[in-house]
């Protein structure tokens, strides 16, 4: 093989392994069969049916987050090419896929990450590290892209119903929201290692600041769509509520509830001196947290309301959209790619939360939000609200939609 692919194969045997692993596993005089690139490539191509097979493991955070770096890159190296194939296999069961050029783009680059993971050993920490890096630059844009490409697919005729594509992307972005939690945490753990860095969890977040300056973002971005912006109140009846928490899913979601009501209730009294305020209510007892935010921007049209949790809804227009594409998830824009709520539930639901709306017809909304601190919660165990459902790749294989 090679050097650098860090894969042999025995002569005369038929499977493909790790070159540190083979290595030890066989004496000095036994022979091994050069491979080319293409072959190698070949090879890895048929590993990602192999591991599409297997289950993604159910984890609690609480094992994430607590594991040593050594262990959780040798569990990351197991892991996240089942993570990566049960995507790429989930990709392929869409009809019409091949037609579509961003899930073209998205399948070829999932098979890059899952070639890279295994063709590095995870004890090559340095190489390890700089994979990981790698395959998180590439895939940055992957939801706007993958919604994108499936809402094509839904608008032309092959018989996907809104429900159904719902439930495809529910479950592609639960994998992701594993990928991402996996490799985020092994990556700030070892780069921060020097300062005894807890990961991606802060221990104690100060639930009411980072969501007043959360809030400050979306005031801004507000202000720079129609000029004006209303008054945001932070209220903390219970006093300062601190929970060990990933920052980074928490000011999402808050910034896009933030971001729906200041909208709603701009364009529902116009850019006037007298809108009312917005409330975001907060309280909590150190391991659960309630987070309410209140607005009366006229509440969500029946039309709507079945839709707000669809990936298929959104108000923007096509140039929005076009113009969000290329920008962050969470940022950029007021209003853009409608994506922000349904992934906002799902983050919320991955980490043992849930979230709902109450809307008063032609008055307002509260949609309130549960999370569980974490190492109280396990992925996935949110209520079932507005029939939200992650389920298990052996389903979908079974559903005769697919």
């Amino acid at each position: 093989v090679p050097h650098g692919l860090g894969r042999v194969l025995r002569r005369g045997g038929g499977s493909v392994r790790s070159a540190s692993s083979r290595a030890r596993a066989l004496s000095d005089d036994e022979k091994y069969l050069r491979l080319s690139r293409e072959r190698v490539a070949e090879l890895l191509d048929h590993e990602i049916t192999h591991f599409s097979l297997q289950e993604p493991r159910q984890l609690s955070l609480q094992w994430i987050l607590g594991r040593k770096t050594e262990v959780l890159a040798e569990f990351l190296h197991k892991e996240l090419p089942v993570l990566y194939a049960s995507r790429i296999k989930l990709l392929e069961s869409l009809h019409g896929w091949d037609e579509s050029e961003q899930l073209v783009a998205i399948r070829r680059e999932y098979s890059e990450s899952f070639k890279a993971l295994r063709l590095v050993e995870f004890e090559d920490t340095t190489r390890f590290l700089r994979v990981l890096v790698e395959l998180k630059k590439r895939h940055k844009d992957v939801v706007k892209r993958m919604v994108t490409g499936v809402r094509a697919i839904q608008a032309s005729d092959t018989g996907y119903g809104r429900e159904a594509i719902d439930e495809f992307l529910n479950r592609f972005f639960h994998l992701r929201i594993g990928t991402e939690l996996l490799t985020s945490q092994y990556i700030s753990k070892t780069v921060d290692v020097e300062r005894g860095g807890d990961g991606i969890i802060t221990p104690h977040l100060d639930i009411a600041d980072c969501t007043r300056a959360t809030v400050a973002t979306a005031i801004e971005l507000c202000r720079r769509t129609y000029g004006v912006a209303p008054e945001v109140k932070v209220i903390t009846p219970t006093g300062d509520v601190r929970i060990p928490f990933i920052r980074r899913y928490f000011q999402y979601i808050v910034l896009e509830l933030a971001k729906n009501a200041l909208r709603a209730t701009v364009e529902c009294h116009g850019a006037s001196g007298d809108m009312p305020p917005i409330k975001i209510v907060i309280s909590g007892d150190g391991t659960l947290v309630g987070i309410k935010v209140i607005d009366r921007g006229g509440g969500i049209s029946t039309d709507n309301l079945d839709m707000v949790w669809s990936y298929l809804f959104t108000t923007a227009t096509p140039a929005t959209q076009k113009d969000v594409l290329g920008q962050s998830e969470g940022s950029g824009r007021l209003a853009g790619f409608g994506v922000g709520l349904p992934l906002s539930y799902l983050y919320a639901s991955y980490l043992g939360g849930s979230m709902h709306l109450s809307v008063m017809p032609k008055y307002g909304t509260d949609a309130v939000v549960h999370l569980n601190a974490i190492g109280d919660g396990t992925q996935a165990s949110a209520d079932k609200h507005y029939g939200l459902s992650t389920p298990t790749l052996p389903e979908f294989r079974r559903n005769p939609n697919w």
